[in-house]
């Protein structure tokens, strides 16, 4: 087996910066209106809109996301490419917090919100597929899982930016929050001009020379005969074929078809559970959570989500380093147990030494701690609740969905997941405002039962997928496996499924493979793959 090479800090950077870069633009996206809706000037300026209109400005990013992903990842990025996509969505996502930053009114700031969305939605998505394609095999893992942690840097800046800016008058502070976030937006546009275009793109061009080069200027510094870079060109090229081959899977096949019903569940629930997990209550409406824990006024409830979001960052950064350890199954249901704990917590101070009260001047439902030390533990488990949400769920659903796929259907399958993720995040940001003010200390016990229902799915139907290779990763959806993934050992444990080792003989590997999979031995439907020649260009 051919040496890895390894890379300088430098070169390191170079793969992670788009990843980082577009999560952080994320996350500060993601975090922006949570501590804005509770600023005296942004409520003013539009005159207090109600919770519903509130619900609203904060979804309309992301119904536009929603859209935005399903249109670009079904169509747009496999036919003009990674890198236009990349360049193109950030300029939607630009144009849209453009009008954002000069809204007049309420309408204009939902539409700019919707158009940002428009482009927020795909950016996300191909960065993550570009970094994956551009990447070598053996860091891929620890560079793709940068995206999340840009997320949790984007919150944490976000969250003390709106803290500093309540001591600027007028609606100049949050158009300031506003116009900030233009900086990465800019930044990501600008260095994918200077990116090259994925190299398994090319090859689904017929652009094989080109694929070629950028292959080797990545991995080998322009060395065309690397035996890595051969190897991965060779790799390509025969996946690329295998996919030209066969018809990828329709969107009904993929929910309803006996070969991708399961998988679809696993990737769309996960996304699903996540969003459903009450991360939506501390992320978009933070400010108004901690005020009901009793830390009144804008300054103290913005200080308080400044703590929770650098306890975010500190729980995604540990899971970064620890994923391959932890492997997935485990956190899948260990997350939503220990985030349900800290809601029942918290909803149980509420309730119990809040003093809850309807406000007919306010039309919701208001706390207030006589006793001190309930207020502070209150805070306390919603701090945990942040640090659990980013070191045992907030990376997992974007890793798994790319897992539990085959090739041929992967980039279909991760966008209806993603989907999923914003469909579900869509009418959450639409009315927990209302739920907030209505059901009050109510929703936290709402969301902690969906935890535990979350962690009871998680330990029964999930199967580990850390440390197999991809293709491996096709025995555990074999007919024959048992649903309920708890009683099968050897899908609930990490490693190889395979007797032969890969390290030991690869056509034994690929002969044991392809027997218990039960598939033809002819990849390519009785097609040859056209050579290429390799061309000594830099």
């Amino acid at each position: 087996m051919a040496a890895q090479p390894k890379y300088s800090a430098w070169r390191l950077l170079y793969f992670i910066l788009p990843s980082a870069i577009t999560g952080f633009a994320y996350g500060w996206e993601v975090g922006s209106m949570g501590g804005i809706l509770a600023m005296p000037q942004f409520l003013s300026y539009f005159d207090t809109p109600s919770s519903f209109l509130q619900g609203l400005m904060t979804a309309a990013l992301i119904a536009g996301e929603f859209f935005g992903s399903l249109v670009v990842g079904f169509t747009i990025a496999d036919r003009f490419g990674r890198r236009a996509t990349i360049i193109g969505s950030a300029i939607v996502y630009l144009i849209g917090q453009v009008l954002v930053v000069a809204a007049q009114n309420r309408g204009m700031f939902i539409a700019g919100r919707a158009v940002n969305g428009l482009g927020a939605g795909p950016l996300f998505q191909t960065v993550s597929y570009y970094t994956a394609e551009i990447t070598p095999a053996h860091i891929r893992g620890r560079v793709t899982s940068t995206l999340n942690s840009g997320i949790a840097v984007g919150l944490l800046i976000s969250y003390w930016i709106q803290y500093g800016a309540l001591h600027i008058q007028g609606s100049g502070s949050w158009r300031m929050c506003f116009a900030l976030q233009l900086v990465p937006g800019v930044a990501i546009a600008l260095l994918l001009c200077k990116r090259p275009e994925s190299p398994r793109w090319l090859v689904q061009h017929d652009k094989h020379e080109d694929a070629l080069i950028v292959l080797a200027n990545l991995h080998a510094d322009g060395d065309v005969s690397n035996v890595v870079v051969r190897s991965e060109f060779e790799e390509i090229r025969v996946v690329v074929g295998l996919e030209k081959s066969t018809a990828a899977p329709s969107y009904i096949t993929l929910l309803f078809g006996r070969d991708y019903r399961r998988r679809t569940a696993l990737a769309m629930g996960l996304q699903c559970m996540q969003q459903a997990s009450g991360a939506n209550i501390v992320l978009y409406y933070a400010a108004k959570v901690f005020a009901q824990t009793g830390r009144n006024g804008p300054s103290a409830a913005l200080l308080a989500n400044g703590i929770s979001s650098a306890l975010l960052l500190l729980g995604t950064v540990l899971l970064t380093l620890l994923l391959d350890t932890y492997g997935r199954r485990r956190p899948i249901f260990l997350g939503p147990l220990c985030m349900g704990t800290c809601l029942v917590v918290v909803g149980s101070m509420l309730v119990s030494f809040g003093s809850p009260h309807f406000d007919e001047v306010t039309q919701a439902v208001q706390f207030s701690f006589k006793n001190v030390q309930a207020g502070n533990a209150a805070i306390a488990f919603m701090f945990l609740f942040q640090f659990f949400f980013g070191h045992l769920s907030s990376s997992i659903p974007w890793t798994y969905q790319s897992e539990v796929y085959p090739v041929l259907a992967r980039a279909r399958g991760t966008a209806l997941a993603v989907a999923a993720n914003y469909f579900t995040n869509f009418w959450l940001g639409l009315y927990i405002p209302q739920g907030l003010n209505t059901a009050s200390w109510r929703i936290y016990f709402i969301f902690a039962a969906i935890n535990f229902g979350c962690a009871v799915l998680g330990y029964l139907f999930f199967p580990e997928t850390a440390n197999r290779t991809l293709e491996e990763l096709d025995l555990l959806f074999l007919h024959d496996r048992r649903i309920l993934v708890c009683r099968d050992p050897d899908a609930c444990r990490k490693g190889g499924m395979l007797e032969t080792r890969l390290d030991e003989d690869p056509e034994m590997v690929a002969l044991e493979l392809s027997k218990r999979l039960g598939k033809e031995h002819e990849l390519f439907n009785g097609k040859q793959l056209q050579s290429v020649e390799y061309v000594d260009k830099v």
